[in-house]
């Protein structure tokens, strides 16, 4: 029930930190379920490895990550974003890299709905109308160029 989270969380640090995602400017990501436990994690992890990395050269690489983020990848926000999770991942990018995510048809329907209700309700006293239509659709169609 939790692991997922984490390995999503790792995948996409792989990606980042092996250069991957600098490497092919080209492909846009999508990481799933708000950025896992990426946002609380993300600092540490990038700390540690540039002190680990024998190529430490003083440069800020939580920046450099974050930079990637805020341009090369988009976040769904299926599962249980709302009311806690969402803000953390807005402390890394900003709302116009959100896309909706409904996790659709592996939760069981009764729960789809009740998340899709809680999504509503987080969504109107988190952002602003033309904001909520982004995510709901417009960032959906900037990146699949629709």
């Amino acid at each position: 029930m939790m692991e997922f989270m984490f390995e999503g969380t790792r995948a996409v640090i792989n990606l980042l930190l092996s250069g991957t995602v600098a490497k092919y400017p080209d492909i846009t990501y999508i990481m799933s379920h708000c950025g896992c436990v990426l946002p609380p994690l993300l600092e540490r992890i990038s700390c540690l490895s540039a002190h680990l990395s024998a190529a430490n050269d003083g440069s800020n690489q939580a920046q450099d990550l974050r930079d990637l983020l805020k341009t090369r990848l988009y976040f769904d926000l299926a599962g249980f974003p709302f009311p806690d999770q969402i803000h953390g991942l807005l402390g890394i990018v900003g709302p116009e890299r959100l896309v909706y995510g409904s996790d659709y048809p592996f939760t069981p329907e009764k729960m789809g709905l009740e998340l899709a209700d809680k999504m509503d309700r987080g969504m109107s006293v988190t952002f602003e109308k033309e904001q909520i239509q982004e995510i709901y659709q417009g960032s959906a169609k900037k990146l699949l160029g629709l």
